[in-house]
């Protein structure tokens, strides 16, 4: 019995080892896409820096559980009309925050650091991807606080969670970094898969040195002259210079605006605080800005870094970001005159609008033709214009004619406010308009009034 037992475990051992030769290639999947074939390499990383960028925006069901049910409703920018949320009673679900959580660094954090680590990604694609990468972190610790940073993504090291400090310090590094090495003679890093710049090289730097800015103003309490330093830098570098700058991704039936989805619900509203933060404390302060600005008080480095403050404000009430998608809702285009580049005041009154229940859409910063087009292909209740001069006014006539002429909406309402119009309301019927409010409170109202009187006319 001894003899074939000894002969049993010999031959065992035999065919172990035997098995160990092929171990790597057996364990290897061979239909796995790898960045290290240089015959994948430019569409794999076109396809991961996509797939990270649309999760990287977070979907309805991270949104929801991480940002609507928790940041927003302790900043009181919301408050829910449903019961069942038990998170705005300051009552933790500590699955609804893991939501956020757990596919954070296996997803997002994985796509971009195969790219970076990729020999077959270019160099641009690298760079692009580790901007990318600190806007994705920047949000999570602001959120949760010291996290896993340095070592993350890397299987061959013990995770570790980094201090705030170190992390943000790291962020001005690679941003930095990034912004001075990217090259410029490459128009486009990436394909039209890139929802935000389609690739753009120029505009993913001064995406990276804008970053860089706000992450300036979110240590300006703490550590001022490094703040200065750091936004005076990148402004040097080449930030956003216009609002056609800005990153908006584009929405489709893939990719959804998560804010517009969970509206969708009709559980919650805009709180009375974020109501009064943006029309009795943003506003006031923008305008107060320009009368300094016209009285020579304040220089224009001074301007800029106060509406920049003043635009933080405004987007950390409305983190989604993107722009809205059709609904049942009314739906409202904000814009101002083309070549006006003062857009803050339609910023404020679209974000005023959103949050009483409307699709709004905000085009600043863009030509007639564009805001044609945008008539011309989606239908709106309502055109929303913001004039800041009135040497404007002989532009606004033909563009809200052509706007008319060619809308899917033939009673389309067109509103226009702002210090010319309040100065002489005549003018509203000189360009061509229906109707004007002297604040967002009354433009509501009025608003609200005249598309149902245009449609029972319809």
């Amino acid at each position: 019995m001894r003899k074939y037992i000894k002969v049993f475990t010999v031959g065992l051992l035999l065919s172990l080892l035997s098995c160990t030769d092929r171990f790597e290639e057996m364990n290897i999947d061979p239909n796995r896409v790898s960045l290290a074939d240089p015959a994948v390499a430019a569409g794999a990383a076109n396809a991961l820096f996509s797939a990270s960028i649309s999760n990287g925006l977070m979907r309805a069901f991270e949104f929801q559980r991480v940002q609507a049910l928790y940041a927003d409703l302790y900043a009181q920018y919301y408050a829910t009309t449903a019961a069942y949320f038990a998170s705005d009673r300051y009552q933790i679900n500590q699955v609804w925050l893991n939501a956020g959580w757990n596919l954070f660094y296996p997803r997002d954090i994985n796509n971009l650091v195969t790219i970076v680590n990729s020999p077959s990604a270019t160099n641009n694609q690298k760079l692009i991807a580790r901007v990318w990468k600190v806007f994705l972190f920047h949000r999570m610790v602001d959120f949760y606080g010291d996290i896993p940073y340095f070592n993350a993504a890397r299987p061959d090291q013990a995770e570790r969670y980094d201090s705030q400090q170190a992390i943000y310090d790291d962020f001005f590094k690679e941003l930095n970094a990034a912004a001075d090495s990217l090259d410029l003679t490459v128009a486009n890093s990436f394909d039209n898969k890139d929802v935000i710049y389609n690739g753009n090289t120029a505009r993913w730097k001064a995406f990276a040195n804008s970053l860089r800015m706000r992450l300036a103003m979110r240590i300006s309490r703490v550590d001022a002259a490094r703040a200065r330093t750091e936004f005076l830098d990148a402004v040097q570098s080449g930030a956003f210079t216009a609002n056609d700058n800005n990153a908006l991704a584009r929405v489709n039936d893939f990719q959804r605006n998560a804010l517009n989805e969970i509206t969708d619900f009709n559980e919650f509203r805009m709180s009375a605080t974020s109501e009064s933060l943006l029309l009795d404390l943003i506003s006031p302060a923008a305008r107060r800005l320009g009368v300094l600005w016209e009285q020579d008080q304040c220089s224009f480095a001074d301007v800029s870094i106060g509406l920049c403050r003043l635009q933080q404000a405004i987007f950390g009430l409305n983190d989604a970001g993107a722009r809205s998608v059709s609904n049942d809702g009314r739906k409202a285009l904000f814009a101002v005159t083309p070549g006006d580049q003062h857009g803050f005041a339609a910023l404020t009154v679209s974000e005023y609008f959103r949050r009483a229940g409307w699709n709004a859409t905000c085009l600043t910063g863009v030509p007639a033709n564009d805001l044609v087009a945008a008539v011309e292909d989606d239908w709106f209740d309502m055109i929303a214009f913001s004039m800041s001069d009135e040497k404007w006014l002989d532009r606004l006539p033909s563009v809200i004619a052509d706007m008319r002429s060619r809308s899917k909406n033939r009673s389309i309402q067109v509103l226009v406010g702002g210090r010319v119009f309040d100065a002489d309301p005549s003018r509203v019927a000189v360009v061509g308009a229906d109707f004007t409010a002297a604040d967002p409170r009354e433009g509501l109202v009025l608003a609200e009034s005249r598309v149902v009187a245009s449609q029972t006319v319809a």
